[in-house]
């Protein structure tokens, strides 16, 4: 009996702060590239964190002219815990035929993996997560050589 297994962290990727566009900017050909004005002094994980407030929802505020200040890829994303494990067994029927049997789990211990966050400055959803990762699965196989 053979058995394996993997163990990860992961950081989150980084996601960019941007407000929705109006009629004007879709006709620019601005759509969710237009980034809010990052405000002076105000931390952007303090207070963050939670389900409903990943971030500092008042790190940004509506850009004062055409360009916003806030920078690509600068709210910290949700990270990633994985273990992942697998068993397999050989049998030899004679010279040449074997059976392999495996089984395989991802995510074995069902960690909630989060995997979206709305970072779209005046939606409903701003700031909170929205998705989640794969939950635990199982793969079984089996394998007949002749």
């Amino acid at each position: 009996m053979n058995f394996s297994g993997t163990y990860g962290i992961a950081t989150g990727n980084p996601l960019t702060p941007h407000y929705e566009a109006d009629a004007e900017d879709v006709s620019r050909g601005t759509t969710n590239s237009l980034r809010p004005d990052r405000v002076p002094g105000v931390s952007l994980t303090a207070g963050g964190g939670s389900l409903g407030n990943w971030f500092n929802k008042d790190a940004f505020a509506a850009p004062g002219g055409l360009y916003g200040t806030a920078s690509r890829l600068s709210i910290p994303g949700p990270g990633s815990l994985t273990v992942d494990m697998s068993a397999s067994k050989s049998l030899r029927f004679g010279d040449t035929k074997t059976m392999e049997l495996r089984a395989t789990a991802n995510n074995v211990f069902n960690t909630v993996q989060y995997s979206g966050v709305d970072s779209t400055l005046g939606s409903g959803t701003y700031g909170q997560v929205t998705s989640t990762g794969a939950m635990r699965s199982f793969t079984f196989m089996g394998r007949y050589r002749f």
